[in-house]
This record gives structure tokens, C-alpha cells and sequence, in this order.
């Protein structure tokens, strides 16, 4: 069991506005923190229930509480509502319908809410180690865009 205490408190518009300021800058309108609220509340529930789940269908639901985080994180910093996502999640099962889990397969299309997500999120990762001093250090380490991974 997972304590999702932190995450059920950002489900509301008014915990999350002042948390989103606080890294952004910027505000979120009430209907955007409202749909952040949603897709986090989606995300939680879905893990949740993959918890409890059988392990056939347990990675249908981790999936799609990630596509909900992802949705969340997308509209959390670039504060544009829902509507303005793509429809698709833009990631396709290409294995063949007897493949064993290990001959499974998938491909990245142009566009779909994990490339807005990878998009997000590429210029927020960062490598941090430990100097000779042991003190903590870090560095930005951008990762792919979307684009540079998609198949045609």
C-alpha cells in the first residue's frame, strides 16, 4: 500500500494553485487546476486499483494512471487546458497477438500526450552526485525531444 496523502491534497484547485505558483511562477485559471485535480485524482485511482488488481489486468491500469500523470504534469506546466492535448497517447502495440511478453513491441508515433509529456519534462532532468567534498551537485541533462524519437 502507497500513502497517497500528497497527491489527494493537490486533487483540489485550491491546494494545487499556490503549489503550481511556487514552481512555475505562474497561476493556474480555476478550471485548469480543477482539470489537473481531475487527471491527478484519475491517476491516483487507477494505481490504486492496479493495486489490488489481478496481474492480468494490472498493467492496463498503470498505464493509464500514467497517462492521467501525464496529462496532470503536462497541463500543470504549460497551464493550457485539456482540450488543447492530443486525443491519442501516441504510443502503438506493433507485437503480434501471440507475442510473449518478451517479444513485445511498440511504436512511438509524431504526436500523443506521452510525446507532450516527454516534451514537458526532457529539460527538467538533472543528474545530481557527490563532489570530493561530499557536497551535492547537480546539472541539467535535457533528454530526446519527441520528435527526435518518433517513427514515421
Amino acid at each position: 500500500m502507497h500513502d497517497w496523502t500528497s497527491i489527494k491534497l493537490l486533487e483540489s484547485a485550491a491546494n494545487l494553485k499556490p503549489a503550481l505558483r511556487s514552481v512555475t511562477g505562474r497561476t493556474p485559471s480555476t478550471a485548469v487546476a480543477r482539470e489537473i485535480g481531475v487527471c491527478l485524482q484519475q491517476g491516483r485511482l487507477f494505481y490504486e486499483s492496479a493495486e489490488q488488481g489481478g496481474s492480468e489486468i494490472r498493467p492496463l491500469l498503470l498505464f493509464y494512471g500514467t497517462v492521467a500523470f501525464a496529462k496532470a504534469l503536462v497541463v500543470g506546466r504549460t497551464l493550457h487546458g485539456l482540450a488543447t492535448l492530443p486525443q491519442s497517447h501516441g504510443v502503438s502495440d506493433v507485437s503480434s497477438p501471440t507475442a510473449r511478453l518478451t517479444e513485445l513491441a511498440v511504436r512511438i508515433r509524431s504526436a500523443g500526450t506521452f510525446q507532450r509529456f516527454n516534451d514537458v519534462v526532457a529539460n527538467l532532468n538533472r543528474l545530481t552526485y557527490f563532489d570530493r567534498e561530499s557536497m551535492t551537485q547537480g546539472f541539467v541533462l535535457p533528454t530526446a525531444a519527441a520528435s527526435e524519437m518518433a517513427e514515421t
